[in-house]
């Protein structure tokens, strides 16, 4: 049953990247201009009128309003924008667990210890 779930999920990706791909052939577009999510929504959007639509005409022109549309929504030309697989540098000013919690906990309750012993004997010299 998965397999099969896969398998429709695997096909419909194929679906949506081919109708990408004929709207940058249909309209002289790079196939990277045009998003995948931005494709997605517009076939679930126009969907109901695929499965409404009994005639092969009316099909082929929600096909090509589709076409149209993505077409319209395309990305911008970005052509320096390289996005570098790397990651940020920490914003937080505490450093990082690498140690397990409990030891952590039984390290600072030492030095929390520590510390008040050392305030008992200022004070109370």
């Amino acid at each position: 049953m998965v397999r099969k779930e896969l398998l429709v999920h695997l096909i419909a990706y194929n679906l949506v990247r081919t109708l990408m791909f004929q709207c940058a052939l249909k309209y002289s577009l790079s196939p990277n201009r045009i998003s995948f999510t931005i494709a997605l929504a517009t076939i679930n959007s126009w969907a109901k009128w695929f499965m409404l639509s009994d005639d092969k005409t009316i099909s082929f022109g929600l096909h090509d309003n589709i076409l149209l549309m993505l077409a319209r929504l395309k990305h911008p030309c970005r052509p320096f924008r390289v996005e570098p697989r790397v990651i940020k540098k920490r914003k937080k000013a505490y450093p990082l667990m690498t140690r397990s919690r409990k030891i952590s906990q039984r390290k600072n309750d030492s030095w929390w210890e520590m510390m008040q012993n050392a305030l008992n004997l200022v004070a109370f010299g």
